[in-house]
C-alpha cells in the first residue's frame, strides 16, 4: 500500500449552515400582533421597507414593536450558531432591522443576501398548500419549488445548489447573512403569505455605518 491512510493529514474545508427552530409561543404572539396589526391597519401605521429591499414584492414593512422581546431569543440563537459553526471569537449582537413581507401571489424574492452578519426568517403565515403548488406544473419531471424559501449556496468545486429548509408556520431559519436565498412565487392563494425578516450585527461588524 503506498498511502497510509492512518498518516495522511484530511483538511475539511468549512462551508456555512444555517438553524431551524420554532419560535416560543409568547415571542411568536408578539410577533402576529404586530404583523396582524399592520394588515388590519391596511398598510397605513408602519413605514414601508421596500427601497431597502430587492424582493419583487409590492407590501413590506419596517417592525418595532415586537423588537424587545424578538431580540433576545434571536440573539441566543446566534450565540449557539458562532458556537456550532467554530466562529473563531463569539461576539455579542444586535438585532438592527425587522420587517414584515406580505407576498402576494405571483409575487417573488430573487436571489439576494444581506449586508449584516446574521440574518434570520420567521415564517407567520403559509396560506396554501405544498401539493396543491405542486399540482401546477406537471410538464415537468422536476419537482415544482412553488412559493419555496430556498437557499442557494456552492459547494467546494463551485457547483451551485439549492436547499429548502422545513417551512413551517411559527418556524424560524437563522443563517449567515452571506448565504444566498429567495423565495419562489406560489399560485394556488389569494391570501397573502406573511414572513417577518431581521438582521444583526456583531459588536465589531464592518457593517456597522
Amino acid at each position: 500500500m503506498l498511502v497510509n491512510p492512518e498518516t495522511c493529514k484530511i483538511f475539511n474545508l468549512p462551508n456555512v449552515g444555517y438553524m431551524v427552530d420554532t419560535v416560543p409561543q409568547e415571542i411568536m404572539q408578539a410577533v402576529r400582533q404586530e404583523t396582524d396589526g399592520i394588515f388590519e391597519s391596511n398598510f397605513t401605521n408602519s413605514a414601508p421597507k421596500n427601497q431597502d429591499l430587492v424582493g419583487h414584492i409590492d407590501k413590506e414593512f419596517e417592525m418595532t414593536r415586537c423588537n424587545s422581546i424578538l431580540e433576545p431569543y434571536v440573539q441566543e440563537m446566534t450565540r449557539v450558531y458562532q458556537d456550532v459553526f467554530k466562529y473563531s471569537t463569539i461576539q455579542r449582537s444586535e438585532l438592527v432591522s425587522l420587517w414584515a413581507n406580505y407576498q402576494e401571489k405571483y409575487e417573488f424574492n430573487p436571489i439576494h443576501d444581506h449586508d449584516a452578519d446574521i440574518s434570520f426568517v420567521i415564517w407567520v403565515k403559509i396560506p396554501y398548500n405544498k401539493e396543491d403548488e405542486q399540482k401546477q406544473f406537471t410538464k415537468t419531471n422536476q419537482r415544482a419549488v412553488n412559493g419555496e424559501f430556498h437557499f442557494i449556496y456552492s459547494d467546494v468545486f463551485g457547483n451551485r445548489g439549492s436547499l429548502c429548509p422545513q417551512e413551517q408556520e411559527g418556524g424560524i431559519a437563522l443563517f449567515s447573512s452571506k448565504l444566498q436565498h429567495m423565495v419562489y412565487p406560489f399560485y394556488t392563494s389569494d391570501e397573502y403569505r406573511v414572513s417577518v425578516a431581521g438582521n444583526l450585527l456583531f459588536e465589531n461588524s464592518t457593517y456597522r455605518k
